[in-house]
């Protein structure tokens, strides 16, 4: 077993050291603080919005002037294999490895860290800046800023643990080589939600004949067609208003009645939150429980399977209008009474936008959930 030692970063293998990002790099610098006044030329502008978690885009980018770009990249000089950090505004923390071999200009809003490879792997600097504790030690030194802002002297006295390279470099390619199976799963994921949004527009506005096929469209095919307010729908369906196809619209408890002291640590009774709504469905991965006795105050917000939720109220990471179904599903943990959490859920409606409440829909009788799937509904 190799020997560890304690550190100010914990206990670590003997042969690591803890050290600042200035102690390790040739360079660490940040744009210019003053926009360009020019809004087209053969330079690339980058700023923040440019910088995602652990990538570069391009897609939304400026151009300035080869005069203004030189007059930038006299002072910061981006190279191909920095770092590139956000340090302020909304996204402060992101960083990516820079990918691109033309020369570009950079705002002041993103830094570059140029490490000495004598002694610094640049991927791995990133991977560990990226990490779970780079990005909170990062969130700490600007914990009591009124602006959410690094500075470079902050950027510079930045500690992170140094194995020797080798070890680095071994460290970044394990990482390096996740995150290009992540990136690969994303664009597939992104690829069929796409296939998907087509079919959808084709399966609601021209729906499935006797035989489960797709209709023809109504250019096609006028006479399976009738013209209404949405447009163009198959004749044997009927345009309604939602409150006149569901049981019941039920939102989630409103002020005092449901609080963060309310939840207890046991699993008692399921509370259904914003975060529980994601966008590919329900997400069951950050459960709430309050207890027995206080659902049956909240009864009238009873969650059951099947039911469509909806989430009213939104913010940049939980937008409006996102939906998921309960699922109808048992789970492990039961309520005293035997059922399970899914069965005795209650939305919540919290006051900040950060724990968002969920709508509840119900179906009536002659209802489908499915054709009601951005609802929080039942079928009978």
């Amino acid at each position: 077993m190799s020997e560890r030692g304690d550190t100010s970063l914990g206990n670590l293998p003997a042969d690591w050291r803890v050290v600042q990002l200035a102690d390790i790099s040739t360079k660490i610098q940040d744009g210019t603080h003053f926009s360009p006044q020019s809004t087209s030329g053969p330079f690339l502008y980058l700023t923040s919005k440019n910088v995602r978690f652990g990538r570069m885009d391009i897609e939304d980018c400026s151009w300035i002037s080869e005069q203004e770009h030189r007059g930038i990249y006299a002072r910061c000089d981006v190279r191909y294999g920095d770092v590139l950090l956000t340090k302020d505004g909304a996204n402060t923390g992101n960083a990516a490895l820079n990918t691109l071999k033309q020369e570009f200009s950079l705002l002041s809003s993103v830094a570059i860290i140029r490490t000495d490879d004598q002694s610094a792997h640049s991927p791995f600097v990133l991977q560990y800046i990226l990490s779970s504790q780079g990005q909170q030690r990062l969130k700490d030194m600007m914990a009591g800023n009124a602006i959410t802002r690094l500075t470079l002297e902050k950027i510079r006295a930045f500690t992170l643990p140094i194995p020797p390279t080798c070890q680095q470099r071994k460290i970044a390619r394990i990482l390096t080589t996740l995150d290009n199976v992540i990136a690969q799963t994303e664009a597939l994921i992104a690829k069929y939600q796409s296939i998907k949004q087509g079919l959808m527009h084709d399966l609601f506005t021209r729906g499935v004949d006797a035989t489960g096929k797709l209709r023809p469209p109504q250019s096609e095919a006028p006479e399976l067609y009738k013209q209404v307010d949405l447009g163009w729908i198959p004749k044997e369906w009927e345009v309604c208003q939602l409150g006149d196809c569901v049981d019941s619209l039920i939102d989630g408890p409103f002020g005092s009645n449901l609080k963060t002291e309310h939840y207890v640590t046991e699993p008692c009774v399921r509370v259904v939150r914003l975060q529980n709504i994601s966008d590919s469905g329900y997400d069951d991965s950050d459960p709430a429980f309050i207890s027995h006795g206080h659902a049956n105050f909240l009864s009238r917000h009873k969650v059951i399977c099947g039911d469509v939720l909806i989430a009213s109220l939104g913010d940049e990471n939980y937008p409006p209008g996102r939906s998921a179904t309960c699922p109808v599903k048992d789970v492990r943990r039961r309520g005293k009474d035997g059922q399970s959490e899914n069965q005795r859920g209650i939305g919540n409606k919290a006051k900040r936008m950060c724990r968002l409440d969920c709508a509840t829909r119900r179906p009536a009788a002659q209802s489908n959930a499915a054709d009601l799937s951005v609802l929080r509904c039942r079928c009978r």
